[in-house]
Order: structure tokens, then C-alpha cells, then sequence
């Protein structure tokens, strides 16, 4: 039983080594992702989150939101999603502008939302989305 192990223990070991060197080559020493990045990088990508969850996060709400509302049209599953995610900074940045600032903001929104509507709404019978 032991020899059997040691003969099939390497075996093994060098297909996951060939599986593992096949999946990461971008990852491994001279790989596109391989070398340290320069401080010019670190510094352009510092806002990207260090992993994937938030992402995952609105995925999951529109998949959520999706299956409350089956027949929603995708222009009102976007609007739920931006103001779940946006509402405090949005409000709190309304708030900073001045009464008559904030009115024309309002105005226009409501105008470019009618217009943004449209396209979506465009794109849905084009099967675009």
C-alpha cells in the first residue's frame, strides 16, 4: 500500500503543479501581473476595492430586485439600484448647493430622466440588454 502511495503521490503532485502553473501564468514571476507594481500604479488604482464583494454585493441586489419585479423594465431596476447605493451622498451633496442651484439640478434631472427613459427603453426592444 505505501509504495502504491509514493508512486501515485508525485503523479499527482506534477498534474496540479502543470493545473496551477496553467491558470496563474499571468500571476507567476515574468507573467503580465507578475512584477511588483510602481508607485505611479498603486497610486492610479488606490480607489479599486481589494476584492471583488461589492460587486458581488450589486449583483446580488439586482438579482434580488429582478425577481421582486419580473416585469420591471431595466431603466427602473437601475434607478432602485443608484439610489440604494447613493442616496446619503447624493442628498448630502444636494444639500450643499444653494435654493435656486438646487432647482435647476432638480429640473434638469427630471428633463435628461425622461430622455434616459427613452433609450433604455430603446435598447430593451433592441434586445440590448
Amino acid at each position: 500500500m505505501k509504495t502504491i502511495l509514493m508512486k501515485v503521490i508525485p503523479v499527482v503532485a506534477t498534474a496540479m503543479l502543470k493545473c496551477v502553473r496553467k491558470q496563474l501564468v499571468d500571476f507567476l514571476e515574468d507573467g503580465q501581473f507578475g512584477n511588483p507594481s510602481s508607485d505611479k500604479e498603486l497610486t492610479i488604482s488606490d480607489f479599486a476595492p481589494v476584492t471583488n464583494l461589492s460587486c458581488e454585493h450589486h449583483f446580488g441586489d439586482l438579482d434580488s430586485s429582478q425577481k421582486r419585479r419580473p416585469n420591471a423594465s431595466h431603466h427602473h431596476h437601475s434607478t432602485i439600484q443608484l439610489i440604494k447605493r447613493n442616496r446619503r451622498q447624493m442628498m448630502t451633496w444636494l444639500g450643499s448647493k444653494g435654493p435656486t442651484e438646487r432647482s435647476n439640478l432638480m429640473k434638469a434631472a427630471r428633463k435628461r430622466g425622461k430622455t434616459l427613459r427613452l433609450r433604455h427603453t430603446e435598447n430593451e426592444n433592441k434586445g440590448c440588454l
